[in-house]
């Protein structure tokens, strides 16, 4: 896609089959590395890593509507790029290879999905900035994102939206979520919104 960020999938970057497609599912899943300020000795070393993952729209299960989640082979992805493996492990047999070796001080990490998780709900009964707005639209799968985050143990926020009247963050077991807020003039609820500002620390 020319004069794009926008790509279908990560591409493979081992040198046999480099330019390839991985097989992930969704579009648009990403990684990002932040490397430190030119001229300095963190200049050629990643201080933060940002990925995106597809949680996409609607789904059908076993009968039932729902919402879209992030799915196995999106999360074994994010577990390879952590352990810089490159091995044609997938899905779950690779998460549960991968939870049992992951380095002990891994760079920190922010992720970036559309789609909740179903524990951002337990927020409504935890301490909050901002606030709790509306109800928590999610999809009726567990995917165990959480517990995952928590086993790499870098991610240190992940930034949400669907909800777009909620405008809050919260911590879930150490990994903060917070919701972008609705800006513009081109979906619900934007008559009580501006624009907002996040701010991150890498600690």
């Amino acid at each position: 896609m020319d004069f794009s960020v926008s790509q279908i999938n990560p591409p493979l970057e081992d040198d046999s089959e480099r330019g390839g497609l991985r097989l992930i599912d969704g579009f648009g899943n990403y990684h990002l590395r932040v490397y430190g300020a030119a001229g300095s000795v963190l200049s050629n070393i990643t201080v933060l890593d940002l990925f995106s993952l597809d949680s996409g729209d609607r789904e059908t299960v076993q009968g039932r509507q729902t919402y879209g989640w992030i799915k196995d082979s999106q999360l074994s992805w994010r577990f390879k790029i952590l352990l810089n493996r490159q091995d044609s492990l997938t899905s779950k047999q690779c998460l549960k290879q991968n939870m049992e070796n992951v380095p002990s001080n891994p760079d920190p990490a922010l992720a970036f999905f559309h789609i909740p998780i179903p524990e951002v709900r337990d927020l409504w009964y935890t301490p909050l900035f901002s606030q709790f707005q509306e109800g928590v639209a999610y999809s009726i799968v567990q995917s165990g994102v959480l517990n995952i985050f928590l086993s790499m143990g870098n991610v240190k926020a992940a930034f949400i939206g669907h909800d777009h009247v909620n405008d809050f963050c919260g911590n879930l077991k150490g990994v903060w979520f917070c919701y972008g807020g609705v800006f513009g003039y081109h979906a619900y609820a934007w008559k009580k919104k501006l624009a907002q500002k996040r701010e991150t620390d890498r600690h």
